[in-house]
């Protein structure tokens, strides 16, 4: 029998009007789960000046990258996503680099979420190729991993502070871009690349069709290429949600999780053959919640609810798994839960959604 681990990022609703949305949602198989527990933990909430959300941060707590969690950094994912793409170790420190699309306004700017950008791969080609020479006379070497995961060696960047860009994602900038040593050197730089995107072909194809405008670049994850292998990672999978980013990259760009799944991969398809730990990342509710959407965050809810929540309970209680620890989180907390078949029996213990305030 095994035990399935569920990381759920924004699963637990926000601060504000968070009994509201509760009160619309019917899920008596979570209710069930985080109710009749063997116990539960609650870290204290997150600092409001955190550079990453709580579910990154404990992601980057299983691997042993806290290093600069401990500065109020982002986590030191660059090594293990290029890896992951396939770029291999590399000597001296490096950033992931996200294509982005920057909306300014009269006294504010703010990036959107870049599962909406549906950036191809002959775009992300033809700007990266566009810039390329910019960061060369920078002394910066930049790679390309995919559409949406590029990377570039600064070892003299290597204490700037940075954000993880779900955290950055529909804030005001200001306050999240980099900081520190080397702060004014990748302004200068991204400066340029906008002033050379402002005209490029793939931005008049794109505003044409009603796309957004790829002008900016998001610079987090800064980490030695030299780093260990996280032979961890290989015994994680992933959910697939059916928006246009792709989850996998998502995966690889943090360097978080690798799957032997496919990315989309249900509760039935570990049920049917579970091994002895079956850790499991669904995305599902992070766009609706960055995006404040919740009429879809309800929706998206209730579809786990009936495609895991439901069939995992009744694993649990049929004993064809051993145990279940949910991690649900929002941009501030992080509760877990855990519980087995003895702790479903008591039935005395109502079921209740009442433990995700």
């Amino acid at each position: 029998m095994s035990h399935i681990e569920i990381l759920l990022p924004f699963a637990l609703p926000p601060t504000k009007n968070g009994q509201a949305l509760l009160n619309t949602l019917r899920l008596p198989a979570l209710a069930s789960l985080i109710s009749r527990k063997r116990h539960t933990s609650h870290p204290p909430d997150f600092d409001s000046r955190a550079r990453a959300l709580p579910h990154e941060a404990w992601q980057a707590h299983q691997f042993g990258l806290t290093e600069t969690l401990n500065q109020a950094n982002s986590p030191p994912f660059a090594s293990a996503a290029m890896t992951l793409h396939g770029v291999g170790q590399q000597e001296g420190v490096w950033f992931i680099l996200h294509p982005a699309h920057f909306q300014i306004g009269h006294d504010h700017m703010i990036m959107a979420d870049r599962r909406t950008l549906d950036l191809a791969e002959t775009e992300s080609r033809a700007l990266f190729e566009a810039v390329l020479t910019s960061f060369q006379e920078a002394g910066k070497t930049l790679i390309y991993g995919n559409s949406v995961n590029w990377f570039v060696r600064a070892d003299d960047w290597k204490d700037m502070v940075t954000t993880s860009p779900d955290m950055a994602c529909g804030r005001n900038l200001t306050h999240w871009m980099p900081e520190g040593e080397g702060e004014l050197a990748w302004r200068k730089l991204l400066n340029e690349v906008q002033m050379i995107w402002h005209t490029h072909p793939v931005n008049t194809a794109r505003e044409a069709r009603g796309a957004r405008r790829i002008n900016a670049l998001w610079l987090w994850g800064g980490a030695s290429g030299t780093r260990p292998d996280f032979p961890a990672m290989l015994h994680y999978i992933h959910a697939h949600p059916a928006h246009a980013y792709p989850f996998a990259d998502r995966m690889k760009a943090s360097g978080q999780f690798f799957s032997e799944y496919p990315s989309d991969a249900q509760s039935n398809d570990i049920l049917r053959h579970p091994t002895t730990h079956d850790p499991v990342f669904l995305d599902n509710l992070i766009a609706p919640a960055l995006a404040q959407n919740w009429g879809s965050w309800l929706s998206v809810y209730e579809t786990l609810e009936e495609g895991w929540f439901a069939p995992i309970l009744n694993a649990l209680t049929t004993k064809t798994i051993r145990r279940v620890t949910l991690h649900l989180s929002n941009d501030i907390s992080l509760k877990t839960f855990v519980t087995d078949a003895a702790s479903q029996r008591k039935f005395w213990i109502r079921k209740s959604l009442a433990q995700l305030l």
